[in-house]
């Protein structure tokens, strides 16, 4: 029997792992603090600061007054900008009103599995990945399940292990969307082509 969490915390908050990644960060400030000389190798950030035409370019939005709730969806000029961008790099048409801005893609993430997962769902992750997505999952009462890739043998290799796959871990999240039988929700179309043809001992 579980011990009551003071305060009444739901049972899936207290299951979630914690994110090491900032628990390093977090403890590298401390030292810093203790005037220690840090090189952070911990997080997914530049080692440099904002460039200066985009401070600029935020200051000169807030001076104007442009610091109220936008459309839901995010600035339509900036989700323009972004399909055009990827028309352009890409050669890939999006639609604005498929583009939604965020902070960081944890939080659509999170939304992302909220929206298209069941309770007892499975969704295939590759093994080593990012640590956040199995506790999003979990957290919305599906399973993770991990592809597991031998070291040194590169992001690609796995694509190239043969073998069949159960027909209900086949299916993308664009297949979702659009009402196709299934039940799991690979991340990608990619990882989804992985797991078509992946060894099922790798399947965690």
């Amino acid at each position: 029997m579980q011990t009551p969490v003071k305060g009444h915390i739901a049972r899936r908050a207290t299951e979630i792992t914690p994110f090491l990644a900032m628990e390093l960060m977090e403890r590298a400030k401390t030292l810093e603090l203790e005037g220690r000389e840090i090189i952070y190798l911990c997080l997914g950030e530049p080692d440099f600061p904002t460039p200066e035409p985009i401070v600029k370019a935020a200051q000169k939005a807030m001076l104007a007054g442009e610091t109220r709730y936008t459309h839901s969806l995010g600035r339509i000029e900036l989700r323009e900008a972004i399909a055009e961008h990827y028309q352009k790099r890409y050669k890939v048409t999006v639609d604005p009103e498929q583009v939604i801005v965020s902070s960081g893609t944890s939080p659509l993430m999170m939304l992302l599995f909220a929206a298209l997962c069941n309770p007892d769902d499975e969704v295939i992750l590759t093994d080593p990945g990012y640590a956040c997505y199995p506790n999003f999952i979990r957290f919305v009462g599906a399973k993770p399940r991990f592809f597991t890739n031998p070291a040194g043998a590169g992001v690609s290799a796995t694509a190239r292990r043969r073998a069949p796959v159960d027909q209900r871990q086949n299916q993308s999240p664009a297949d979702q969307l659009a009402g196709k039988p299934g039940r799991v929700n690979p991340l990608a179309s990619r990882t989804c082509n992985t797991c078509r043809t992946a060894d099922p001992a790798g399947l965690g």
